[in-house]
């Protein structure tokens, strides 16, 4: 269902991109209060992320050593995209206050793999491997800022202001092998190593969601090359990063893992941006972006689900501060801007 409301929103701004050109200047969007300075933007976007996202579970609450640790590719998801922005037709003229919003939501396609290891071998040792086909079912990526356009010498101007971000992600593992030592009479498993025999696997094997949410100051620094060109520099951050996930592993079908992370991470995005404007009401641009989450750390909670065969009550059992994830990804694409 997500993707449908981003799906709507991008043809709309390609209606309004094959339809502004035979608007008139009296038919321009204006406030009904009169003439102001002030326009709306819509801009269509195509582009891709290329990365990978971090599931994790420590060997303790007090310490970073990894019991566990799920890689799932995002190589690449390509999305598609809409953007809203109201401001200053001319940021040069004054300090104005400006906001903007956008949407992009990825294609379902196959994005790699997923691996997946574990260290319970004496002394903190690898003891499990396996890799999987990564498909990502569905990516919604939204983000919505508030600030002030501020002019500087030289025909530069600053954008500065608050941002607020959502991010959803949803992959299937499936297929792939494994490859786990074997475990003693005591319980301890042996170390491993690329000589144990693999297992194959066909059909699902671990499906993971993780959301996101980020709160973030950040600023940009726009620079005119020329008359119809512009060269944008940003960058945000912040440690306000909240982000839920859930962990089914298909082997073990009556289990729920479910994270709630809020602690220790850093959210850092730097971003460039190339604009080409032949017209005034009509901008093409090429962006390329660079968003860092480190690891945020949290409580996991796990149960049997309702459809369990056994005597268990559906309810949730805790681990605190053992369980976390991190994201890292670039980001490049095209979109065009239409004035109103």
């Amino acid at each position: 269902m997500q993707n449908i409301y981003v799906f709507i929103f991008f043809v709309s701004t390609w209606v309004a991109f094959f339809c502004a050109p035979h608007a008139t200047a009296e038919s321009r969007l204006a406030l009904p209060f009169g003439e102001t300075p002030y326009t709306l933007s819509v801009s269509p976007s195509f582009g891709m992320f290329y990365g990978q996202s971090e599931e994790l579970v420590y060997q303790t609450s007090d310490e970073d050593t990894y019991l566990s640790q799920l890689l799932w590719d995002i190589k690449p998801v390509w999305y598609y995209g809409s953007a809203l922005s109201y401001g200053l037709e001319d940021p040069l003229q004054k300090i104005a206050l400006f906001a903007e919003a956008a949407f992009r939501s990825g294609i379902p396609a196959g994005t790699g793999i997923m691996e997946d290891r574990d260290w319970m071998a004496p002394d903190y040792q690898l003891s499990h491997f396996s890799t999987h086909t990564n498909f990502t079912r569905g990516a919604l990526l939204a983000d919505i800022g508030l600030g002030l356009t501020i002019p500087m010498r030289s025909r530069m101007w600053i954008k500065a202001g608050l941002w607020l971000s959502y991010m959803w992600f949803s992959w299937d593992s499936q297929n792939g092998y494994l490859q786990h030592a074997t475990e003693n009479f005591d319980g301890v498993y042996e170390v491993w190593n690329e000589n144990i025999p693999k297992v194959y696997l066909f059909g699902p094997a671990i499906s993971y969601i993780q959301n996101w949410l980020l709160f973030s100051p950040g600023f940009s620094l726009q620079f005119p090359l020329g008359r119809i060109s512009c060269l944008g520099f940003s960058l945000h951050w912040s440690p306000f990063v909240l982000a839920k996930a859930q962990d089914i592993h298909h082997s073990k079908p009556d289990v729920e893992y479910l994270d709630y992370l809020s602690s220790g991470a850093m959210f850092f995005e730097p971003r460039s941006e190339l604009t080409f404007s032949p017209h005034k009401n009509l901008s093409l641009s090429w962006y390329i972006a660079y968003r860092y989450i480190s690891s945020v750390r949290g409580i996991s909670k796990n149960r049997k689900t309702i459809t369990s065969s056994s005597a268990d009550d559906g309810s949730y059992s805790n681990t605190a501060n053992k369980s976390g994830a991190s994201y890292r990804a670039l980001e490049t694409g095209i979109s065009c801007t239409i004035r109103l």
